[in-house]
């Protein structure tokens, strides 16, 4: 196992945005706050808010991302306070996704170019 030094820019400026604003990354963690926060409401109501701000605007605000790169990914419109349904082709991608996610590990420190670092390991449980 290798051990990598130093932060990368890519790690401090996710870390600093993630400071401002720490509803624009999603994990685990902030989905159990989530539903810590709402658990004295009704299954029903708790449903309803968990589709709309977890489902519905989430997948409006990623769709809004790409769209500022040029690609128009919406699958759902809103219309007069309906949801409309724009098209039943299926998810469109834009973006690989396994090349960013390995770049990521590598920001923070959990994979190296030899594997896992020490880091790593901790993470996974292996150490």
């Amino acid at each position: 196992m290798n051990h990598d030094p130093a932060p990368t820019p890519t790690f401090l400026w996710v870390w600093t945005l993630a400071r401002f604003n720490p509803e624009a990354f999603r994990s685990i963690l902030t989905e159990t706050r989530f539903l810590e926060a709402h658990a004295s409401e009704t299954f029903g109501a708790l449903l309803a808010r968990l589709l709309e701000e977890r489902v519905v605007q989430r997948h409006l605000w990623v769709a809004l991302q790409k769209l500022r790169a040029g690609d128009y990914t919406f699958l759902i419109e809103r219309d007069e306070g309906k949801l409309r349904l724009r098209g039943k082709d299926g998810p469109v991608f834009t973006n690989p996704r396994l090349g960013p996610a390995i770049t990521f590990l590598k920001d923070i420190h959990l994979v190296g170019r030899q594997g896992l670092t020490d880091y790593g390991a901790a993470a996974a449980g292996m150490a």
